[in-house]
């Protein structure tokens, strides 16, 4: 753990675990906040949207049966964020003993785990405080019949623990939670505080809870999934919800990337308004969610009950613990004979309310179709489907998610960022820009999937020395042609290897023999080198990219966007709203600049927060209103979003959020105070060019002294 990333002494304090590494303890809650307007309004809109399902849930019949599909939703995508590789329809039929082939029985296993601790843990707080004892005893369960006893099932741990991927060790880990006298004291603070009444709006409270709880990581495993669990229990404890038909994880899975982020902002800078900001949003919306799918479900509920005439209401009921049944299921449930049982099986399939699923036998499954699409539409409106691959969010590595990417676009982002990484480590700031900057801040990855040309990274101009040596020892010559072209204002580098592949024949060695010696070795050696590269090349997928372009200070395109000061924003790339206006501001725009302005608008929040996580909209508004040049063509492009925005097959939802969101900026652009600057550049308006001219990179010569291809 980098104890200089940790910048703020309001979030807590560097400490020496008996390891002898740096740990982090979390200052006590609550901390010291100011409610914006912002905070206050989504706040209201999520107490708004929970009151809403709470009011629904004491409305419900049978709540046990019509609280289980929200349960299960719960325990799911809780399960899928640590990693699990498991469908909502491999849970349920495995929960009638038919589990498909090809499941993973020891994830599945897990699932049921976090299932049974919801209902388990939604009993205890109706009779019981939130503590650390039930704390515990939740732990236990959630831990049961795990083979691994070294786990601790329901025990504080008395080791130090760490977080970090596969392989890492207190001496590479991402982050390192107290040791365990510090643990133990925040543990003891955080019951206090859980026991608080009246002093902060519950929400608040509860997601300063979840935070803490995850940075003080008392238990040697399973703290992300029990921390998550605490969610749910909290809201019921307070009477927040009357029925736990709140699925938080489903948005924090769709999110992960984010979840994870701002929970180490809070560690490391004492960030918690986004992280509430956060919250709040996810609240609300999965409570509208949740309340839109009840009442779906009722509707339901309804009709079979009224299409399934004389056949018993606790077997109607059932269907919606689970669409998937069998004939043992329904003589369980009835409590009857088995012919009896299959004559209730046959009148429901007979009405068509449920279907036998071809190719199962012992049993022979059926499943009512208009329920099960009722329980999944939720969860894949909002995660995506479980079969997708989910390989699109390859920073989880940094805090134990190690998945490798599937699509190509994926892989690039991969391999771009740890050239960051490469270089972070030599000293050396530099983060992404253009399309992967793009897919680095968007959620929805298949909507941007596409293949890319190079990378594109912007540095530090005083770091020059250093960026070529990183590059170099990356297997990479610059282009010095770029550099001249632009006054060293960019730089190109470009893959030996690609270099050595397009060498002709004639310059594999010299045409004679040459003078004997060391001379004629060391030629005979650079020809088999080269050889050997052109070799590689055919044997070997093509390489995703043969060049990496770098702009120094300022990216210089048809409009200047100064990054000095603003590289720090964000770990990999620059900026969203810098992502944004770097987009934005190109004079000819194509269709997949747009595509990627609409994907950024699509995905991320509007606030005044100049962050990793959001378009700053007070940032591009005041930079508009510097530059005339600007303003002219970032407006124009705002209006061609809108024109083109029926083109990219966005839905109904979408659309209108993108809509509203670029409506917003180019009205808060309008209203910000111009400058004198810009008032003056106005009046001359397009009768001088307001672009620069920027040299179009396509063939671009590719100029590389041999010394530099060579060694």
């Amino acid at each position: 753990m980098d104890p200089s990333k940790f910048k703020r002494s309001v979030a807590g304090r560097i400490v020496t675990c008996p390891e002898g590494f740096p740990a982090f303890v979390p200052a006590p809650l609550p901390p010291r906040l100011t409610f914006t307007r912002e905070l206050a309004v989504a706040l209201s809109r999520a107490d708004a949207a929970l009151g809403a399902l709470s009011g629904l849930g004491d409305e419900l019949p049978s709540p046990v049966a019509m609280a289980a599909p929200f349960l299960r939703q719960e325990a799911l995508c809780s399960s899928r964020i640590e990693g699990a590789d498991v469908s909502l329809t491999e849970i349920l039929l495995d929960e009638i003993a038919a589990a498909p082939a090809g499941a993973h029985p020891d994830q599945l296993a897990g699932v049921r785990n976090v299932l049974a601790t919801l209902a388990y843990g939604v009993e205890c707080v109706a009779t019981a405080p939130l503590d650390l004892a039930l704390v515990r005893s939740l732990h236990q369960r959630l831990l049961h019949g795990e083979a691994v006893a070294a786990r601790a099932p329901g025990q504080f741990r008395t080791t130090q623990n760490w977080i970090g991927p596969p392989g890492a060790t207190l001496a590479t880990a991402a982050y390192v939670p107290p040791p365990v006298p510090q643990m133990n004291a925040a543990l003891d603070r955080l019951e206090g505080f859980l026991a608080e009444r009246d002093q902060l709006p519950d929400l608040v409270q509860c997601a300063m809870a979840h935070a803490q709880f995850e940075s003080i990581h008392p238990f040697v495993d399973s703290n992300g999934r029990l921390g998550r669990i605490l969610i749910v229990l909290f809201l019921v404890s307070r009477g927040r919800l009357s029925q736990p038909l709140l699925y938080l994880s489903a948005y924090l899975e769709a999110h992960r990337r984010e979840y994870y982020t701002l929970l180490q902002r809070v560690r490391t800078h004492g960030e918690w308004r986004p992280w509430l900001l956060f919250f709040a949003d996810g609240v609300r919306e999965t409570a509208e969610r949740a309340r839109t799918q009840a009442r779906l479900l009722l509707r339901q509920r309804e009709r079979y009950r009224a299409e399934a005439e004389g056949t018993p209401p606790v077997l109607v009921d059932e269907l919606f613990v689970s669409p998937f049944i069998a004939v043992r299921d329904v003589r369980r449930a009835l409590q009857v004979s088995d012919g009896t049982a299959r004559r209730a099986v046959r009148a429901l399939e007979s009405r068509g309310l449920i279907t036998l699923i071809e190719d199962t036998r012992h049993p022979r499954v059926y499943v009512a179709p208009s329920i099960l699409d009722a329980i999944e539409g939720p969860i894949e409106a909002l995660v995506g489907e479980a079969g997708e691959p989910r390989e699109g969010e390859p920073l989880k590595s940094q805090l134990g998610w190690d998945r490798r990417p599937r699509r190509v676009a994926d892989r690039l982002l991969t391999e771009a960022m740890a050239m960051v990484d490469v270089a972070r480590r030599a000293g050396v700031d530099v983060r992404l820009a253009g399309g992967l900057a793009v897919r680095r801040h968007c959620v929805d990855l298949a909507f941007i999937d596409r293949e890319y040309s190079d990378i594109d990274l912007v540095g530090l101009s005083g770091q020059r020395e250093a960026l070529h040596r990183v590059f170099a020892d990356l297997g990479y010559a610059e282009n010095v042609y770029v550099s001249q072209a632009t006054k060293g204002l960019q730089l190109q580098f470009v893959k030996k290897e690609a270099l050595y592949a397009a060498l002709p024949e004639s310059a594999e060695g010299p045409a004679d023999p040459g003078p004997p010696g060391g001379s004629q070795a060391r030629d005979r050696l650079r020809v088999a080198e080269r050889s050997q590269a052109r070799e590689r090349l055919r044997v070997t997928a093509r390489p995703l990219v043969d060049h990496v372009d770098v702009f120094l200070d300022v990216m210089r395109m048809d409009h200047d966007v100064d990054i000095r000061g603003r590289i720090d924003l964000d770990d990999y790339a620059i900026s969203p709203v810098d992502t944004l206006i770097s987009k934005a501001q190109i004079g000819t725009i194509n269709r997949k600049d747009v595509h990627d302005l609409i994907a950024l608008f699509k995905d991320l929040p509007l606030r005044e927060i100049d962050d990793d996580l959001s378009i700053c909209v007070r940032y591009i508004a005041e930079a508009c209103a510097y530059d005339w040049g600007l303003y002219t063509d970032v407006t124009a492009n705002l209006q061609i979003i809108l024109d083109w925005l029926g083109d990219y097959g966005l839905s109904d939802q979408e659309a209108a959020r993108v809509y509203d969101r670029v409506t917003a900026v180019a009205e808060a652009i309008e209203d910000e105070e111009k400058t004198l600057t810009w008032k003056l550049r106005a009046r001359v308006g397009k009768r001088v060019a307001w672009r620069q001219e920027v040299e179009c990179q396509e063939a671009t010569p590719v100029v590389v002294p041999e010394e530099r291809v060579s060694t």
